[in-house]
C-alpha cells in the first residue's frame, strides 16, 4: 500500500484526523477518485509490486471506475449537504431525491455494463423513499 500512497499522495487517504462517525460511504468514493488519478500503467505496476498474482486493471475497467465516480458524485454532494449541522436540512430532502432520480434518468452511459448499477440505485431510492414520494408522478405523496 505504501507504493499506492506514494502515487496519489498520502493526504488523499489520510482519515486518521477524522472521528469514526464522520467516515461515511463517500470515503470509498474518495478512494476511487484517488485511484483514478493514477496513470493506468503506474497503477498496474504498483499492483504487481504489492501482489504478484497478476492483478491488473484493463483500460475498460479503469474507464468504468471513472464512470462510477461520475454516477456517484451527486450522491456525495447530497450526503454532505443533508448531514450539515449548521443549518436546517429537512427542506433539502425531497428536492435532493428528485434531483438524484433525474440525474440517474439523464445519465449518458459510456459503458452499458453499468446499466444495472444505475437501475439498482434508482430502485433503492424509489423503495426507501416511497413513503414520502410518488416517483411515478414525480410528486410528494398526499395523505389527506
Amino acid at each position: 500500500m505504501g507504493t499506492l500512497l506514494h502515487l496519489v499522495g498520502e493526504d488523499e487517504f489520510d482519515l486518521s484526523d477524522r472521528e469514526i462517525e464522520e467516515i461515511r460511504w463517500n470515503s470509498e468514493l474518495k478512494c476511487l477518485r484517488a485511484i483514478c488519478k493514477i496513470k493506468l500503467i503506474d497503477l498496474n505496476e504498483a499492483l504487481n509490486m504489492i501482489n504478484n498474482q497478476g492483478l491488473n486493471l484493463s483500460q475498460n475497467e479503469h474507464s468504468r471506475l471513472a464512470e462510477i465516480i461520475n454516477i456517484l458524485e451527486p450522491f456525495e454532494f447530497v450526503t454532505n449537504e443533508i448531514q450539515g449541522d449548521q443549518y436546517s436540512t429537512l427542506s433539502l430532502v425531497v428536492p435532493s431525491l428528485l434531483q438524484l432520480i433525474q440525474h440517474l434518468n439523464d445519465f449518458k452511459l459510456v459503458n452499458n455494463s453499468l446499466k444495472a448499477f444505475i437501475s439498482e440505485l434508482r430502485n433503492e431510492i424509489n423503495t426507501r423513499f416511497s413513503v414520502i414520494l410518488d416517483f411515478k408522478n414525480n410528486s410528494i405523496v398526499d395523505y389527506s
